[in-house]
């Protein structure tokens, strides 16, 4: 159900930029090869930018209408973002990949599932727990190099923050599972 948006003058996100044959192939194969694919059952739209503010963001939008409906917006930083953002991809920060392009599409769409589908979460986190994984905010292995601070005004809520935290963790695993050569290699 994903509109992947091409840009024209006038365009409503900012940064808007058009999609190249490559990314449109690997956009496609991405969504084709996504494993939670049965969650996203609800209207969402892709929109390529130039932004340099992320590599990739999920947002909730409203139409003219207040209708509410989701966006990926995926920029030219993706193609920098190793999936699990963990100790053994740090030398991949510096290096441009396709996979990590995808990586950072299966990722927010990892967000927009358990927007969609909270017991998706629900099952992320007891599965966790009923194999005793503790991987905190940050861990060496996920999310290492990740910027946390965009959490950090949700402290004094802590019940939010561990559920962002977790879902973040969770994204970033999935991810990682999809397109992380390191994430196969194990610990």
């Amino acid at each position: 159900m994903a509109d992947v948006i091409a840009c024209k003058s006038g365009e409503m996100v900012a940064h808007c930029k058009n999609w190249t044959v490559e990314e449109l192939e690997l956009l496609y194969s991405t969504l084709d090869d996504y494993i939670f694919s049965d969650y996203l059952d609800e209207p969402y739209s892709i929109v390529r930018t130039t932004s340099q503010d992320y590599a990739g963001l999920a947002v909730a939008r409203s139409d003219n209408y207040g209708n509410p409906y989701f966006e990926i917006r995926i920029s030219d930083l993706a193609y920098k973002a190793p999936p699990a953002m963990g100790l053994l991809d740090f030398f991949d920060l510096l290096i441009s990949k396709p996979e990590h392009f995808q990586g950072t599409i299966a990722h927010e769409l990892t967000h927009l599932a358990t927007r969609f589908h909270p017991e998706l979460l629900d099952w992320w986190i007891e599965g966790k727990e009923a194999s005793g994984v503790e991987l905190g905010r940050g861990s060496w292995r996920l999310g290492l190099f990740y910027d946390w601070g965009t959490y950090d005004e949700l402290e004094n809520d802590a019940e939010l923050y561990s559920m962002r935290v977790e879902e973040e963790q969770f994204a970033m695993a999935t991810s990682a599972l999809m397109y992380e050569r390191s994430w196969a290699r194990g610990p």
